[in-house]
């Protein structure tokens, strides 16, 4: 496999389909030549299959940053340990979740744990629904976002709850993202002639409103 860094505008590489950690062994020698190159990188994980082994092999090779979906196992213990163990070994490791009310009680009955892990930032999502996750939310109140995003209102509203209580209680060293579908409709700016589309397939189907 050949990459030339002057031919594209590519800056970063992120492993994100499925869970990463399933064959992670399999990825350390393409991540190695990737860094050598000197892309960024920077992989997704619900954090149940890190061990320190693989964690290291990981930061050995050149992986740059690490991001736990904490909402995954709603806070587990033993995932934030590996949290802690990441944020030791990593340039940069940080949480990405949906926000949807049993994650967000989770979250604030352990955050001095996850606080105290060595995380420099909190990615907040709005929760996506499709055909398989919809009928949790049939009570709820939703909405469709421009080009397909149908998210609960409720799930916008958390991630403010989430940093009214940052200010509250002077959280320190943590950047916390609205990484909202208002957000997410840009990332398209600079390459697409189609702006803001979204073409999640597993969001077909849903109801316009």
């Amino acid at each position: 496999m050949m990459m030339d860094k002057q031919a594209d505008s590519l800056e970063g590489i992120a492993w994100v389909f499925f869970e990463p950690f399933m064959d992670v062994e399999k990825h350390l020698e393409l991540i190695g030549y990737i860094h050598k190159l000197g892309f960024y990188q920077w992989m997704y994980t619900n954090g149940t299959l890190c061990t320190r082994e693989n964690l290291t092999q990981l930061a050995d090779v050149g992986l740059n940053e690490l991001r736990f979906n904490l909402a995954a196992t709603l806070c587990d213990a033993g995932v934030i340990r590996q949290v802690e163990n990441a944020a030791a070994l990593f340039p940069s490791v940080g949480i990405e979740s949906p926000m949807f009310d049993r994650y967000f009680q989770a979250f604030r009955e352990n955050r001095h744990a996850i606080l105290d892990s060595g995380i420099g930032f909190i990615n907040c999502a709005e929760l996506h629904l499709h055909p398989g996750n919809l009928h949790h939310y049939a009570n709820d109140e939703l909405y469709v976002y421009k080009y397909g995003y149908v998210s609960p209102v409720k799930s916008r509203h958390l991630t403010y709850d989430l940093m009214a209580l940052a200010e509250a209680e002077d959280w320190k060293n943590i950047t916390i993202h609205d990484c909202s579908n208002q957000t997410k409709i840009y990332r398209g700016i600079l390459k697409r002639s189609d702006f803001g589309e979204v073409d999640y397939t597993s969001q077909q189907g849903l109801p316009p409103g």
